[in-house]
């Protein structure tokens, strides 16, 4: 409890809470109270939900909700336009919800280790994401609109299940790191 009490204090005046591993079972609905916040690291907890007034908050940027257990993301995180670094590794996510794909600053998202089986056709509308990790999930097939993400710098989709690269990653004319180790991977003409 101190603990909790002192991250709000300092939190309160820096526009950061970071509580990670603090066994949280769901989201403090203090962490949306806070103003001027814009970094909120909850990772390592057993978080299962965020609240819709969380995700109405314009200013945040770098958002931590990893190794939780988030089974999907509500739509209302198309809110969080200033959000350019998301990492939801290690949660229980089926798909991309459609709503990150609208969020317009967005540069990072980290999707390892979760339960994806696919990304979604839009994804190529994510002109402005500079890294993509989706590694250790079930992927199966990459979307041919990869190709269109010409600011992505960094793809990594290794240990999944995808047997088949399309031949527009070679568009991707910003990409310097491609990971697809542990594939079954051959190259589609």
């Amino acid at each position: 409890m101190i603990r909790f009490l002192k991250t709000f204090a300092e939190a309160s005046g820096s526009g950061e809470v970071a509580m990670p591993g603090c066994n949280l079972k769901a989201f403090p609905l203090a962490v949306a109270d806070l103003e001027e916040l814009h970094t909120v690291d909850l990772s390592h907890n057993f978080i299962g939900g965020i609240p819709y007034e969380f995700l109405q908050r314009t200013s945040v940027q770098r958002l931590d909700l990893s190794y939780n257990n988030l089974s999907q993301l509500e739509e209302a995180v198309s809110g969080m336009i200033c959000l350019h670094t998301l990492n939801l590794s290690g949660n229980r996510l089926r798909e991309i919800p459609k709503a990150l794909i609208r969020l317009p600053s967005l540069k990072k998202l980290n999707l390892n280790q979760n339960c994806l089986h696919s990304l979604p056709d839009e994804i190529g509308l994510m002109t402005k994401l500079v890294e993509l990790r989706a590694s250790n999930n079930l992927i199966e097939s990459l979307p041919m609109s990869l190709g269109r993400m010409a600011s992505l710098t960094r793809l990594n989709v290794g240990y999944n299940e995808i047997e088949v690269v399309p031949t527009t990653i070679g568009n991707m004319t910003s990409l310097t790191e491609l990971s697809i180790v542990d594939n079954y991977v051959e190259v589609n003409t």
